[in-house]
């Protein structure tokens, strides 16, 4: 969805307005993951809908659309692995 560069203070809210016409958004949380030898950085993004349905819309409407000149990758994440903090499934 966005670079590593591109991650700014206004994101966040940024990302909580646009989901929040699914539905209301619990929890929005950038995460940004170091890819071992090549010292890249992977920008993921992870919104905790109140409603699972939410959940399954935003992720419909997101997945494969382009958002600054990226296209994004939307999927359901298992809810557990994200309660332990476990982003890197």
């Amino acid at each position: 969805m966005v670079a590593a560069g591109q991650v700014d203070d206004e994101l966040e809210a940024e990302i909580s307005d646009e989901c929040g016409r699914f539905g209301v958004v619990k929890q929005v949380l950038i995460y940004q993951e170091k890819q071992g030898a090549t010292g890249g950085v992977e920008v993921k993004i992870f919104v905790a809908f109140v409603d699972p349905c939410a959940a399954a819309a935003a992720q419909k409407s997101m997945d494969q659309r382009w958002f600054g000149g990226r296209m994004v990758h939307a999927s359901l994440y298992d809810e557990l692995q994200f309660f332990v903090q476990n982003y890197s499934q």
